[in-house]
């Protein structure tokens, strides 16, 4: 929307284009009078080529909106009457082309009557003026009134019933939500008793292969000391059989001291 001071007076400028359909909505602010009209492209482009400036839809549209916005010293706007209209149509030898824009010359009777949004380009040689023109948006009447009433009291009431639930579906809402919270928190701790047991689990595996390592080397050992005492046993039944040997005993008596001088040992 755009806010024109037109003719002392302060209007509102809807401007809107959808596909290939312009629409232009004219607001009274004072009296709340409002005109409206949608126009093709088609209908829009004949109008450029009456006046002898032709331009294309889209070009048309920017030209609008710059001029409602105030963006371009070459363009502006203006609302007239059809009387204006019919009175700008009657300087055509003084003043650049006017294009139709289907008005009655008849000057309007009453606040409803059409009225026409002017968008004027001036060139170096040239001052061309475009007509778009609008209808006259009849007011609602009392019965459209009441039943808009009925309608927004029914909306309201609706709302104010329905709005009874908020507090019963937010403390719903929040106790889950404490619910899922505590659930997660939980989770949180037992996810954290887990990494602690899992870091104690690969503690104890460590020195379970500590212990391992430990036993394996203690069992080496041992079998080097058996081996050893398997050495030291050989040795000496070969000292006592040469013992023996020469003081003429039995080799059983020979086995014997063996055993009996492994079991002082």
């Amino acid at each position: 929307e755009a806010e024109l001071m037109l003719h002392g007076k302060p209007y509102l400028l809807s401007i809107s284009v959808r596909g290939d359909e312009l629409a232009v909505a004219c607001e009274l602010v004072t009296s709340g009078d409002r005109w409206k009209a949608s126009f093709v492209s088609a209908y829009l482009e004949e109008i450029t080529q009456k006046t002898g400036s032709f331009k294309r839809f889209g070009v048309f549209a920017q030209m609008l909106r710059s001029a409602a916005a105030g963006a371009a010293d070459s363009l502006s706007l203006d609302i007239l009457t059809a009387a204006d209209l019919e009175l700008l149509k009657t300087k055509r030898l003084r003043t650049p082309a006017v294009a139709d824009g289907g008005g009655s010359a008849a000057p309007p009777s009453s606040a409803s009557s059409k009225r026409y949004l002017i968008l004027t380009y001036v060139a170096e040689f040239d001052r061309v003026h475009y007509p778009l023109p609008l209808t006259f948006e009849v007011a609602p009447s009392a019965d459209q009134v009441r039943v808009q009433l009925r309608e927004l009291r029914a909306e309201v009431e609706a709302l104010r019933r329905s709005g009874g639930k908020v507090p019963a579906d937010f403390a719903r809402l929040e106790r889950d939500n404490s619910e899922l919270r505590a659930k997660l928190d939980w989770r949180a701790a037992d996810s954290r008793a887990s990494e602690r047991l899992l870091a104690g689990a690969e503690g104890l595996e460590e020195r379970c292969d500590k212990l391992r390592r430990q036993n394996a080397q203690l069992e080496e050992a041992l079998d080097g000391v058996r081996r050893e005492a398997q050495r030291e046993v050989k040795a000496i039944k070969r000292e006592c059989a040469k013992f023996a040997d020469a003081h003429g005993d039995s080799a059983a008596d020979a086995d014997a001291l063996v055993d009996e001088r492994h079991a002082r040992a």
